[in-house]
């Protein structure tokens, strides 16, 4: 009796504290705040597929529905290893544990899980790549059968992987086993059936972007029909039926293309192949081959850049005789087939060899890709695509829009496609050229004004060149002149400051003891002595002038500026005496770059002429008077209306009196004639140049 009271409690505590049982569809059904509301759940679940690449992790069904909806199972918040143990697929297992948002679809946060029992599973059912992609099948087992693009051993969610990529009547889907030991060779245009678990793929932002399936092993990926033993060996492809390409009702498998290669696309490793008027474009991995080619390229058909192409491709030089490409003349002109577009069987020029004509209306250079040109034909502008091989090399004067013609593979948008009857036509039009001589100038008239224009704006601005560095050179040397002029100056005074201080100090010091030694002496000089003192005196006297004279010349930069006729008009400003003398001057004639030694002598005669004048001669008015050529020759009189003398009478060097010998002279050695006598009814000083002296 007790034993069953005992049991009876333990059922009913257990019953209290039992989690609320769920199902996959439920947790489907909750919404965010649902879910986040919910806790803690037990579910009973039968495992599908192990995740290989996250530890403790499963993706599971509810028991009985395989084939239905399934749901991920993870310790999402922190793994450890060994929290609990690792189930298989096929195994029914009792999971404890709180529902989790995730990304797309919630899942289940584990927090334990115990087996319950095993029951295999049956084939998946097969599905459709277009349901598969959409997100329609996410964590679900499905069977695919298609058609081998490509095959290769990887990398996927960071973990190694072997890679194959189906093509089906539903579109192309990439698989992905972790296993070694597949050859990527036995998988290439094989009819190949796959088991596995779709897997979602997202975008950095954590959006939906696609499906993958993750195979469930290596024996979950078969080999249904064997590739051809030469991949070479396939029919060659109707290139109309390759631009149209549809999945529904065309092969799947490699087809081939035979023709000339007339462009290759760097960018992403295709080229163009053309056999006549048909092309196609092919995708290939390694070196393409050289524009020129003659090749054979083996493909799967697939949609690249919205057009038909040859993907996953091998391809090899062949030299079987084809028809040669056929260059296309475009015309855009209003009416035209190519304007109205048409049906696409007589009127694809997707990929072809073509030549347009046309006027440049712009032109866009890149460092890196190169460059583009937009050219209007017949109204509507077409890009031209330019390499940087290309857009190093174009022809000269092209800047000026001149008309081109130009050769490339035309790229054409095509826009308001027909369902029904396949009617199409165009918005926009690009050209991809292949070298330099693919554009070739037209010169016309509109052209050469521009050019003209363009050469005597060059002319232009070559004279504003040309005149601005006359400009600057002048600029140049007159500062440095200037700067000459003034080290010169600077020199000048600091010579006339030494003879200042030195040899003029001195020659005062001398007269001044001289002076002083007369006057010591009183009446007790010999008659001799005392004139050799006073002979003395006058000799410093003049000397002292002199130096004077000098050192003015040299401290004055005028000097070396001005011509003789203004430094002799301030000379004779400088001698008037308001109220006793009066100097005036009239002057023409006079050269006015004369030698700095002529110079000096001249105004140094001049101004003793004056001098003598005023002091000697009593003159109460001087007049200054010259005539000349302005170019060498001249004549210079120094007129006073003081008392006559005779020159060869006046005392000499011998008496202490050196004024008229210094003035002979500086005229001998300036080349200079000097002569003494009465003119007009003055006294007069004559000085005269000739021409040539």
């Amino acid at each position: 009796m007790k034993c069953g009271l005992s049991v009876l409690c333990a059922a009913l505590a257990a019953s209290a504290f039992a989690l609320p049982r769920v199902k996959i569809s439920d947790v489907l059904a909750m919404d965010a705040d649902e879910i986040a509301a919910c806790g803690k759940c037990e579910l009973e679940v039968q495992v599908t597929f192990n995740i290989p690449w996250v530890e403790n992790a499963f993706v599971a069904t509810d028991v009985g529905d395989v084939d239905g909806h399934a749901l991920y199972f993870a310790t999402f918040t922190e793994p450890q290893p060994g929290k609990f143990d690792m189930v298989e697929p096929g195994d029914i297992v009792r999971v404890v544990g709180a529902p989790d948002p995730m990304l797309l679809e919630p899942g289940i946060d584990v927090e334990s899980v115990k087996f319950v029992s095993h029951a295999d599973l049956p084939p998946p059912r097969p599905r459709s790549v277009l349901g598969i992609k959409a997100g329609h099948f996410n964590n679900c087992r499905v069977h695919v059968r298609g058609v081998g693009m490509s095959a290769a051993y990887g990398t996927a969610v960071g973990k190694p992987a072997f890679l194959l990529w189906l093509s089906t009547s539903d579109g192309e889907v990439r698989v992905r086993v972790r296993a070694d030991g597949l050859s990527p060779a036995a998988f290439r245009d094989a009819e190949v059936e796959v088991d596995g678990v779709v897997v979602p793929v997202f975008n950095p932002r954590h959006e939906f972007i696609g499906a993958e399936i993750e195979a469930l092993d290596a024996k979950s990926i078969s080999v249904a029909k064997a590739p051809p033993e030469d991949p070479f060996s396939v029919p060659e492809c109707d290139t109309w039926a390759l631009l149209a390409w549809s999945p529904r009702g065309r092969r799947l498998h490699a087809c081939r293309v035979m023709g000339e290669v007339t462009c290759i696309y760097t960018e992403d490793g295709a080229f163009s192949v053309q056999r006549g008027k048909a092309s196609a474009r092919v995708f290939a991995d390694g070196e393409p081959p050289a524009v020129g080619d003659i090749v054979e390229a083996v493909g799967f058909p697939a949609i690249r850049d919205e057009c038909g192409a040859l993907v996953g491709a091998l391809w090899r030089r062949t030299d079987a005789e084809v028809e040669p490409a056929e260059v296309h003349r475009l015309s855009l002109a209003p009416g035209s087939l190519f304007d109205l577009g048409g049906f696409m069987a007589d009127n694809d020029l997707q990929f072809r060899l073509v030549e347009l004509v046309g006027r440049v209306e712009d032109v866009r250079l890149e460092h890196g890709p190169g460059g583009r040109l937009i050219i209007d034909v017949d109204g509507q502008n077409v890009d031209v695509m330019l390499p940087p091989s290309v857009a190093a090399e174009l022809p000269w004067g092209i800047e000026d829009r001149p008309i081109v013609r130009v050769r490339g593979v035309l790229d054409a948008r095509v826009s308001l496609g027909n369902a029904t009857n396949r009617l199409f036509s165009f918005e926009g039009f690009h050209l991809r050229t292949r070298d330099a001589g693919d554009i070739v100038l037209v010169p016309d008239w509109r052209w050469g004004v521009r050019r003209a224009l363009g050469f005597a704006w060059i002319a232009l601005l070559s004279v504003l060149a040309a005149f601005g560095a006359f400009a600057a050179v002048v600029a140049f040397r007159r500062h440095r002149a200037h700067v000459g002029a003034e080290a010169i100056a600077a020199d000048r005074r600091r010579i006339a400051a030494e003879l200042h201080d030195t040899i003029s100090q001195h020659i005062s010091g001398a007269k001044l003891w001289v002076y002083s030694a007369k006057m010591a002496a009183g009446d007790t000089l010999a008659p001799g002595a005392a004139d050799a003192l006073v002979m003395a005196e006058n000799v410093l006297e003049a000397t002292r002038r002199e130096i004077r004279d000098a050192i003015m010349d040299l401290q004055s930069d005028e000097f070396v500026s001005q011509s003789p006729e203004s430094l002799l008009r301030r000379i004779c400003r400088n001698e008037s005496v308001p109220g006793r003398t009066r100097v005036r001057s009239f002057l023409r004639g006079l050269p006015v770059n004369l030698p700095i030694r002529v110079k000096r002598d001249l105004l140094a005669i001049a101004s003793e002429a004056i001098g003598n004048a005023v002091r000697h001669g009593g003159a109460a008015n001087v007049i200054v008077v010259s005539e000349g050529d302005g170019a060498g020759a001249f004549t210079l009189d120094v007129l006073n209306d003081g008392a006559p003398f005779s020159a060869d009478a006046a005392p000499g060097p011998e008496k202490g009196h050196f004024g008229i010998s210094n003035m002979r002279e500086r005229a001998t050695r300036s080349g200079m004639t000097l002569t003494f006598g009465e003119k007009r009814g003055y006294v007069a000083v004559t000085l005269e140049r000739r021409a040539g002296s």
